[in-house]
C-alpha cells in the first residue's frame, strides 16, 4: 500500500482526481488469493476473472476490501491534504463485454453464462462494492467499464445488452449512481481519421442501435442516458472516458507519418471539443503519452523512444485554455469526410469551403442531439495560463 500511497497522495495534493480501476488477477496460490474469491471453473483460465460474491466468504472479503481502500483513500490529513490522497471513482473490471479476456467467470471450454446470469454475478458485486466505498465517502462513485462496442459484440456480450438489463434490475432491486468508464476509440484503432473510417462502417448510425459508439457519434451515449430509465433521481449518470485516444503511424514512415502527426492532432481536439459539449461526459483521460512497442497503433503525444514529441502533444497540453482555438485551427484542414445517399456523394471540408471551425465537425452522423442548443465554448476554455510556447 505504501507504493500506492505515494503515488495518490502526490496526485492529491496537486489538483489531480484519482480514478482506481480495480482488476482481478487470476492467482491460484491460496496464500496470495484466498480461494472462495474466484469462481471455481476459472481455475487455470484466463489471466483476469470476475471477483466471486455468490458465497458468503466471497461476498463479505470483497466489502470489507473495498470498505478498506475507500476508508483508505478518503481520510482527510489536515486542511490541504488526504494523508494518503483522494480516490473518488473506482472501475469495476475492465471492458465487462470482453468476459474471456478481462472478467471471466466460466472455465476454458464451458458456454458463456447467459447475458442475464452475468450481469446478476457482476451486478451482485457491484453493488456491494458501491455500498462499501460510500460508507466512508458519500461523493464516491461506481463505474462500469465497456468498450466501444454497443450493439455489437466483440467477444461475448454487447455493452448496450449489459445495460438495458442491468436497468431493469437495479430498477426493481434498488436503484444506485453507478456510472460508466467506457472507451470509445474508432472503429480501427490504428486509424488516425476515425471520422472518415467510422462513417464507412457498416452498423455506424447516430441512432441508440448503433453497432459501436466511438469518438465520430459519441453524442449516443448522451441520448441513452437522457432516457427517463436510465437515470438515477431524475439525473443523468456521469461517463467517464477512462480510456481511447487517436493513433499516428510509427516514427520513421516518412510522408505518411508526418501526414498522420496532422492528423492526429486534429482528432484530439475534436474528441476534447466534442467531449466538453456533452453534459453526461466528467473526465476524458487520454491514452496513452508514450507510443507503445507492444500495441498496433500509436497513441502516444511522444514517439517510442520518448524522444520525440509530436504536435498533438502541444495541441492537448493548450487545448482547455485561452489559446485553444489557436493552436487547434492549423489541423481543422485535416478532417475531411464523404457522404453519399445512394445518388449523389457530399464532400466536407475546410478546402470544399463548408466546414469552417471544429463546430462543423460534431455532426458527422445523423442524430437527435441537437449541436446548435448545446454549443458553448465557456465549456472548453476553463483554464487561463500565463506561459505559451
Amino acid at each position: 500500500m505504501d507504493h500506492y500511497d505515494k503515488i495518490i497522495s502526490k496526485y492529491t495534493n496537486e489538483g489531480v482526481k484519482v480514478t482506481l480501476i480495480i482488476l482481478m488477477h487470476n492467482v491460484e496460490d491460496k496464500l496470495i488469493q484466498p480461494y472462495y474469491l474466484t469462481y471455481p471453473a476459472t481455475k487455470g483460465s484466463s489471466k483476469y476473472v470476475q471477483v466471486n460474491t455468490s458465497n458468503e466468504y466471497g461476498a463479505s472479503y470483497w466489502g470489507a476490501f473495498m470498505e478498506f481502500l475507500s476508508d483508505h483513500y478518503s481520510k482527510e490529513g489536515n486542511k490541504s491534504s488526504y494523508s494518503y490522497g483522494l480516490v473518488e471513482t473506482y472501475v469495476l473490471g475492465n471492458e465487462i463485454d470482453m468476459s474471456s479476456s478481462w472478467n471471466n467467470i466460466v472455465g476454458s471450454g464451458q458456454a458463456s453464462l447467459t447475458l442475464e446470469n452475468y450481469v446478476e454475478e457482476y451486478e451482485r458485486e457491484m453493488r456491494i462494492e458501491n455500498q462499501a466505498i460510500k460508507k466512508y465517502y458519500s461523493k464516491n462513485k461506481i463505474l462500469v467499464s465497456l468498450t466501444h462496442a454497443w450493439q455489437s459484440k466483440i467477444e461475448e456480450y454487447s455493452p448496450k445488452g449489459i445495460l438495458d438489463y442491468m436497468t431493469i434490475k437495479t430498477l426493481s432491486e434498488g436503484n444506485y449512481d453507478y456510472g460508466f468508464a467506457i472507451h470509445p476509440y474508432g472503429i480501427n484503432l490504428a486509424s488516425p481519421t476515425f471520422w472518415s473510417t467510422d462513417l464507412s462502417s457498416d452498423g455506424m448510425t447516430g441512432s441508440l442501435n448503433t453497432s459501436c459508439i466511438t469518438w465520430s457519434n459519441l453524442e449516443v451515449i448522451q441520448l441513452y442516458l437522457e432516457q427517463t430509465s436510465k437515470r438515477y433521481n431524475g439525473e443523468i449518470r456521469s461517463v467517464y472516458l477512462t480510456e481511447g485516444g487517436v493513433s499516428s503511424s510509427k516514427e520513421g514512415s516518412g510522408e505518411v507519418f508526418e501526414l498522420t502527426k496532422n492528423q492526429q492532432s486534429a482528432g484530439i481536439a475534436y474528441i476534447y471539443y466534442k467531449c466538453t459539449q456533452l453534459s453526461c461526459v466528467k473526465a476524458l483521460i487520454y491514452y496513452r503519452l508514450v507510443d507503445s512497442q507492444y500495441e498496433g497503433a500509436n497513441f502516444g503525444l511522444y514517439t517510442e523512444d520518448g524522444l520525440l514529441q509530436k504536435p498533438a502533444y502541444r495541441v492537448y497540453k493548450y487545448i482547455d485554455t485561452q489559446y485553444s482555438f489557436e493552436v487547434s485551427k492549423q489541423y481543422l484542414k485535416y478532417i475531411t469526410w464523404s457522404v453519399s445517399d445512394g445518388w449523389s456523394t457530399i464532400s466536407y471540408g475546410e478546402e470544399v469551403g463548408n466546414v469552417n471551425s471544429y463546430f462543423d465537425t460534431m455532426a458527422l452522423f445523423r442524430s437527435k442531439f441537437d449541436w446548435n442548443s448545446h454549443w458553448d465554448e465557456s465549456k472548453i476554455i476553463i483554464r487561463q495560463i500565463d506561459d505559451y510556447v
